[in-house]
């Protein structure tokens, strides 16, 4: 039942970009609009690399005597891109195409913890980067994103497996304003389906809002190589625990909790060479470890700084 489900969306998706990028058209912004052009396709970086890294200062807790922990967090994907083209697949932009892009995803996520409380000391996962893209110009247009692998702290069984998934389509309503809309999909969080809802508002050469969930930036372009932003950022994820052997919270033994960090910053992205590095900073108001299906949890009841860095060769 549900395959023939996923199906019938995934083409009706299809559909709908189709028909949205049917005829747009870019302006050269003379002649009252009147004159059209077409910009070319760019050529896309095959490779492409992103090593992340983020350091959330120490928070009490809101449960437990004198509890408070930090947050360390690192991360690394690598994947390849293969332009699909030939392979029979709707045309949706005269300036656009389909590639297939295929990776591997790795997370991890350091705790500490002086209160002794039920969180575990760190998590993690390692998964498989599969996606379905539509670029128009560098820009997507469609994707359909799936994430399989393992979602653990220590040991890899088979019921931390889990597969994230995100469809995602945009709809061009100017050259200047684009609509974003999706969903996305992880059987372990509290809520396995969630819209994706934003729009991308190129106000000038200068200015763009992209509130695009999980992070929404107001960004300045300084020049071609820097431009400056401020926003805000849900980080985190969905895992399984191992055995709580050291606590008296046994209804936590193999526990799947979402951790979630909710920031916001400001900060500066560098490009050069195909090289692009992004540095921030700001607060983080709250860090939260839900076990939602043992009907338990523990989150600050305090914010605290962090700092984040972010470096993205594509080659």
């Amino acid at each position: 039942m549900i395959q023939p489900i996923l199906r019938a969306a995934l083409l009706g998706a299809i559909t709908i970009a189709a028909n949205a990028f049917a005829g747009q058209q870019v302006s050269d912004g003379k002649s009252d609009g009147k004159k059209i052009i077409h910009e070319p396709m760019a050529e896309e970086s095959p490779w492409v690399m992103n090593m992340r890294s983020s350091y959330t200062g120490e928070s009490d807790f809101k449960r437990g005597r004198n509890a408070s922990g930090d947050s360390f967090y690192k991360g690394v994907d690598v994947s390849r891109r293969f332009s699909l083209a030939g392979a029979g697949l709707p045309a949706l932009s005269k300036d656009g195409g389909w590639y297939l892009r295929v990776g591997f995803d790795y997370n991890r996520w350091d705790f500490g913890n002086t209160g002794a409380l039920p969180i575990p000391n760190h998590l993690q996962s390692a998964a498989a980067d599969l996606a379905l893209e539509y670029l128009v110009n560098g820009q997507i247009g469609f994707l359909l994103e799936t994430e399989p692998g393992v979602y653990f702290q220590n040991d890899v069984r088979a019921n931390n497996f889990d597969a994230p998934t995100k469809l995602v389509l945009t709809y061009p309503v100017t050259d200047r304003f684009v609509l974003v809309g999706g969903v996305s999909y992880t059987s372990m969080r509290s809520y396995p389906f969630i819209p994706l809802i934003g729009f991308s508002w190129t106000i000038n050469d200068q200015w763009k809002i992209s509130a695009i969930p999980p992070e929404p930036r107001i960004i300045y372009t300084a020049s071609d190589k820097l431009q400056l932003w401020a926003g805000g950022e849900l980080a985190g994820g969905s895992f399984r625990v191992d055995d709580m052997n050291s606590h008296k919270e046994k209804t936590l033994d193999h526990a799947v909790v979402d951790y979630s960090e909710w920031r916001a910053g400001a900060g500066l992205t560098y490009k050069v060479s195909g090289v692009e590095l992004d540095l921030g900073a700001g607060y983080a108001f709250q860090r939260k470890f839900d076990y939602h299906r043992a009907n338990a949890g523990y989150e600050t009841d305090q914010g605290a700084p962090y700092v984040k860095l972010r470096v993205s060769a594509a080659f």
